[in-house]
């Protein structure tokens, strides 16, 4: 019965070396510049394209512009393609064009972090929570979680 322990590990433990590699794939926003900008079809060439293309992030970058909304929502409904016909479909489909934008990130608020360390959870859970407090309640829990410190003269009331 071989359970935990491989016969091939002769007893040496997990080291950096016997550790699957996690693989990093810098090639992504190559692609999608290229689909976006120089239009290369140089880059289905590559040995470890189906690997480093990745559908949902490129369908994200682009998915933040007027123009190519459709594109990406067709490629959506048609998840099973292989990568390099989604690569060709966005190539041949979209207008050579500078699309950058910035990538939208996750913003909570510093309520929603005062409620999640007030009641001990997580900050996911905690939203929820935001939501039935007063804000009577949620000065309460800010003047209960202060911790202190030196404050400016504006925080105070003082005028300068």
């Amino acid at each position: 019965m071989l359970g935990r322990f491989d016969v091939r590990d002769e007893g040496k433990g997990v080291t950096p070396e016997t550790l699957p590699k996690t693989k990093k794939s810098p090639k992504v926003f190559t692609y999608l510049k290229a689909v976006s900008m120089t239009k290369s079809l140089a880059h289905l060439d590559d040995i470890d394209f189906d690997e480093h293309y990745i559908p949902w992030l490129i369908n994200r970058g682009l998915s933040f512009h007027q123009d190519a909304v459709l594109a990406m929502n067709s490629m959506n409904e048609r998840p099973w393609l292989a990568p390099s016909l989604q690569f060709r479909f966005l190539l041949n489909t979209l207008r050579a064009r500078t699309r950058f934008s910035p990538w939208l990130k996750r913003v909570t608020s510093t309520d929603v972090v005062l409620v999640a360390e007030y009641y001990g959870c997580s900050v996911r859970h905690a939203q929820p929570l935001l939501d039935l407090h007063s804000e009577d309640q949620l000065q309460s829990v800010r003047v209960r979680l202060r911790k202190g410190g030196v404050t400016a003269k504006k925080d105070i009331g003082y005028d300068e």
